[in-house]
């Protein structure tokens, strides 16, 4: 059949509709292929991290990673139904994001579990000496732990805080990333000691934890402490600088447990001055999860008071205490080493 003029133009512009369809189809399909949120790409997970800031709320100022970790803290993470067991993330901020060598991908199931464990990593533990780092490594399999001798530092006091996450369980997208948010939990007690002065003042002193336990059994996966700590010895917490009516803080980290009455539990080892020391005369109990905390106060006049506020009825002993020019001009005094203002057992 002959087609006139026309019907040859309706012809031609039907083929060409059909060719621009085509290729129209074309590219979308090829755009879908490169598309990584696309339904036929791995679900991946991604991780976030806070510390339990405790209830009703935490010490004030309770210092270092008292509601998230630092930049650059790593930790170590298990998990289930995903394309590894476990992994080391990395907190690229301090505000819970954070960073591994290869994200995690969903498995076949529609569900993942997550656990965190803290410390994991490499700290520097003193300035000086043959060892000035300490390796700290808690897993899963985790069943002892043991706080640093020397807390003085921070790299020391940072590797003494064991903290794990709680299990988190993350459902399977269908295309893209979950966030696992794991929220971790201090495992064991904070000891903080405030020193403060009225008139006495420009004095250091070095702040010392003496008979205490610090070595833990733990359970195993949860981290929780269990049995009877061991490994009594001192602790040292840092020096401190006695201040006209400012406060000087030193904290260490210790296995929850219980001392003796009459056992003594605090030295202040003051320049020049000797030593005073502290011991409960009732049972005192260190709680996992808590802070507990002490304050002194040192007032200067014809003789020198220290006012004490402590978690537990006790005594100072001042048998090694001198005046500070060496004269017995002055003696020492105390008061209020009874229960006073409890601050212990905060949540931490």
């Amino acid at each position: 059949m002959k087609l006139n003029a026309t019907q040859l133009r309706s012809l031609y512009a039907a083929m060409i509709l059909l060719l621009l369809a085509a290729v129209l189809f074309l590219a979308a399909c090829s755009s879908g292929a490169d598309d990584d949120g696309g339904s036929d790409g791995p679900a991946t997970i991604i991780v976030s991290t806070q510390i339990d800031a405790g209830a009703p709320t935490r010490v004030s100022g309770s210092g270092v990673q008292s509601t998230n970790f630092e930049q650059g803290e790593t930790f170590y993470v298990t998990m289930t139904n995903t394309d590894q067991s476990s992994a080391v993330f990395t907190t690229t901020d301090e505000s819970g994001h954070t960073a591994t060598a290869s994200m995690p991908e969903f498995g076949e199931g529609s569900q993942a579990t997550l656990r965190g464990y803290y410390p994991y990593g490499t700290f520097t533990v003193a300035r000086t000496g043959s060892n000035t780092t300490a390796t700290v490594q808690v897993t899963a399999s985790t069943n002892t732990f043991t706080v640093q001798p020397d807390q003085s530092e921070v790299g020391a006091y940072k590797a003494s805080d064991l903290m794990v996450s709680n299990q988190v369980t993350v459902n399977k997208p269908g295309s893209g990333s979950a966030n696992a948010a794991l929220t971790f939990a201090h495992k064991l007690s904070k000891i903080i000691v405030e020193v403060q002065s009225d008139g006495f003042t420009g004095k250091g002193m070095t702040i010392r934890l003496n008979n205490v336990a610090t070595t833990t059994p733990l359970t195993a996966g949860t981290g929780a402490p269990t049995g009877t700590p061991g490994n009594r010895r001192t602790v040292e917490m840092g020096a401190a600088l006695l201040r006209e009516d400012a406060q000087s803080r030193v904290a260490a980290i210790i296995p929850p447990q219980t001392i003796a009455a009459g056992t003594t539990l605090l030295t202040f080892a003051i320049d020049g001055m000797g030593t005073i020391s502290y011991a409960p005369t009732a049972i005192v109990t260190f709680a996992t999860g808590c802070v507990y905390t002490y304050t002194l106060k040192f007032h200067k006049g014809t003789e020198l008071t220290v006012t004490a506020t402590l978690t537990a009825p006790g005594a100072f002993d001042t048998t090694s205490w001198k005046s500070e020019d060496g004269s017995a001009e002055w003696t020492l005094t105390q008061t209020g080493s009874t229960l006073g203002q409890y601050t212990g057992g905060t949540a931490w």
